[in-house]
């Protein structure tokens, strides 16, 4: 797939409405997916450690924000995973670290999600270190690179790229070299950044592998896979 036909698939996408007044009505998601990615990124650059954050941010960039005014989990919820609710609002150190490890700019090389994943897996003594939240947190610091994983989006993407189910929740390895390193490889995302008059353009190229998320929870693709390679 190229550029052009992976922005239009973005465009596509309709949430229920928030408010009383667009309840009952489907509105168009491109917006408010990109005021949560440019928000949260703007949270990273004025305060890189995540320790530092205050807890209504850590909540927005985690998914378990219970503010029901803007859907900052269309990237994923993680409300329903009690210990990463609790490992966020308790404000774990191994969190911040993990993140420490991801730089906001240039390539994420598979040395630093390794160094990620390391730090990341202490916060989670008892499990619950699932790749939900893992990818969550990743994608939200690098929505150029990660894509959230979660039940509600794997089968598709799995479609979407014609890859092998993950053996388990906490399969690390088959996030990396299955999921990542095949995005990495379409045209879409090797795409050069369009020209900065393409203002909405840009915004979506630099959430690209995120925005996948938009595609995978509308659509089934058991009849077009591998279409987004």
């Amino acid at each position: 797939m190229e550029w052009a036909n992976f922005f239009a698939e973005v465009c596509n996408e309709t949430v229920q409405g928030k408010n009383s007044l667009m309840r009952s009505k489907r509105v168009n998601a491109l917006h408010t997916r990109l005021y949560i990615l440019e928000s949260i990124q703007k949270i990273f650059r004025n305060r890189p450690d995540f320790k530092g954050s205050p807890l209504e941010e850590r909540q927005i960039i985690a998914g378990t924000s219970k503010d029901n005014i803007t859907s900052w989990d269309l990237f994923g919820s993680m409300r329903g995973n009690g210990r990463f609710v609790n490992k966020i609002n308790n404000n774990d150190i191994n969190i911040s670290l993990a993140l420490d490890e991801i730089p906001l700019t240039g390539y994420i090389h598979k040395m630093y999600y390794q160094k990620f994943l390391k730090a990341y897996v202490k916060a989670f003594p008892q499990g619950g270190a699932g790749l939900a939240t893992v990818s969550r947190l990743l994608a939200m610091k690098r929505p150029d690179q990660f894509v959230c994983i979660n039940g509600k989006n794997e089968d598709n993407l799995r479609y979407m790229f014609d890859i092998k189910r993950s053996k388990t929740r906490h399969d690390y390895d088959w996030y990396w070299d299955s999921v990542i390193m095949t995005i990495h490889h379409t045209n879409w995302w090797k795409a050069p950044k369009p020209p900065i008059y393409e203002e909405l353009k840009v915004s979506v190229w630099l959430g690209r592998a995120a925005f996948l998320d938009s595609v995978a929870v509308y659509q089934l693709f058991p009849q077009h896979r591998g279409r987004f390679r």
